[in-house]
């Protein structure tokens, strides 16, 4: 593939993950929480995770750099050709249950489900 295709996909998967062009891993400051054990990132961020579709969960207090984190990991999955989705965790289920009201809660849940890489962030801070 021409690196402009590469580049036009890598775009276009960015553009609906809804993922912050600015919380990538090379804009995080790991000196700035030195809990976070840098090589385990580095390590994630090859992805093969996904390949294996094993789960990934960032748990702390507030203003750790988890929301950062997972969604620098969803970019370098961008990069490397995987699909994913960033979304607050209240929002995704808000909008597979609208599904019921038109009829589209299944064809919502196989979209999802088709997805190889969901962030969902927030999670636990809605009821």
């Amino acid at each position: 593939m021409s690196k402009r295709r590469d580049h036009k996909q890598l775009a276009r998967r960015l553009s609906k993950s809804g993922l912050d062009p600015d919380k990538t891993l090379e804009r995080f400051d790991f000196s700035f929480n030195l809990r976070i054990h840098e090589p385990t990132l580095r390590e994630l961020a090859t992805c093969l995770f996904v390949g294996r579709k094993e789960n990934v969960f960032f748990a702390g207090p507030s203003g750790v750099g988890k929301s950062h984190l997972a969604q620098a990991l969803g970019h370098e999955a961008a990069r490397r050709g995987h699909e994913d989705l960033f979304r607050r965790t209240g929002r995704v289920l808000q909008w597979i249950g609208a599904g019921r009201g038109d009829g589209s809660y299944e064809r919502r849940l196989k979209l999802l489900a088709s997805l190889p890489l969901i962030i969902l962030d927030e999670f636990g801070l809605e009821p």
